[in-house]
């Protein structure tokens, strides 16, 4: 049954999400198409571009990111201290950046009194949508689906159905999460390094680009690391998450043809996961993701500010997050 969004994403609960979104019956309309064999890549640069512009209006931060060829999933942060500390001059900079100008509103900030409750209601909205995961994934999916169907020559869906949605409700959810989405093409036999793992997060990170053939651009738009930034909300360094991601790669999943061609050994820090549980929480990611990840205690309490009595959490996850 369809969950509505507000019980899916409590950001009282946490502000850390995994979100999923698949091509129109699973076709490869971001990769090749199998039968005329025509090259549908650039459209996932068409993706991570517009995932930049996105982040340039909204008060949400990408922390991690991979486009497939048929879906892609990105890691979300909800930054809702810096939407309460924008004024409202910077709210209706930031909503002008990707909507159009609103003559109340303007008329407001010109001076006119007589208009300031309507234009003050109509700001309130929009400083709360530049915080609305669900804006958010609308104004990506309906800006590519429109300039995909433009170049087919077509109409109709690209997206199937809803984004799917995922709290991360603790640190180690949200290292799972954030690799388990970098890991995607090596996983899926798409590349055997992160050096060939093009269109992610972490060949971003590493490159300063999404793929060869995009530019070099500067700032990044993706979370800073502890150490790399004085307000960075990752609660590990890039040396410790690449030491996980190296080591966790490597490890040959029953559900997925490729895995990491290289090892190296993973930092203290960061073993918090034994190669069974890391396993069962990648198939748990990949067949689950609409459940929240995080300990049992955890979830539970999420459940209940839901007004959920149960808790639905399976075998696998209580495994690996106690």
């Amino acid at each position: 049954m369809t969950v509505a969004r507000c019980e899916q994403i409590l950001l009282t609960q946490t502000l850390f999400y995994h979100c999923i979104c698949r091509c129109v019956r699973q076709a490869f309309l971001c990769g090749i198409d199998q039968h005329s064999q025509r090259s549908y890549d650039h459209r996932r640069l068409w993706i991570v571009n517009r995932i930049r512009a996105l982040t340039e209006v909204f008060c949400i931060n990408v922390a991690a990111y991979s486009v497939m060829s048929n879906h892609y999933h990105i890691v979300l942060f909800v930054d809702t201290e810096r939407a309460k500390n924008l004024s409202n001059e910077q709210v209706v900079a930031q909503w002008y950046k990707l909507f159009k100008a609103n003559p109340t509103v303007d008329r407001y900030l010109a001076g006119d009194e007589s208009v300031k409750e309507n234009a003050m209601a109509i700001i309130a909205t929009w400083r709360a949508r530049i915080t609305d995961v669900s804006w958010f994934m609308k104004c990506l999916n309906e800006y590519i689906a429109k300039k995909a169907n433009a170049e087919d020559g077509c109409k109709g869906r690209f997206w199937d159905g809803r984004f799917k949605s995922q709290p991360l409700l603790d640190e180690r959810a949200l290292l799972a999460a954030m690799a388990y989405v970098d890991l995607n093409p090596v996983h899926a036999d798409m590349a055997d390094t992160l050096e060939s793992s093009e269109f992610t997060s972490i060949y971003e990170r590493l490159f300063g680009r999404a793929c060869s053939f995009d530019q070099p651009y500067s700032p990044t738009q993706l979370m800073p690391f502890q150490c790399s930034h004085p307000n960075a909300k990752l609660p590990f360094t890039m040396a410790n998450y690449l030491d996980f991601i190296i080591q966790y790669g490597g490890v040959e999943r029953p559900d997925k043809r490729g895995f990491l061609k290289t090892s190296e050994q993973t930092s203290q820090l960061m073993k918090q996961f034994e190669r069974g549980q890391w396993q069962s929480v990648c198939i748990e990611l990949a067949h689950e993701s609409n459940r929240p990840l995080g300990s049992r205690n955890q979830i539970i309490s999420y459940q209940k500010a839901r007004g959920r009595s149960r808790c639905h959490s399976g075998h696998n996850i209580s495994y690996a997050f106690g």
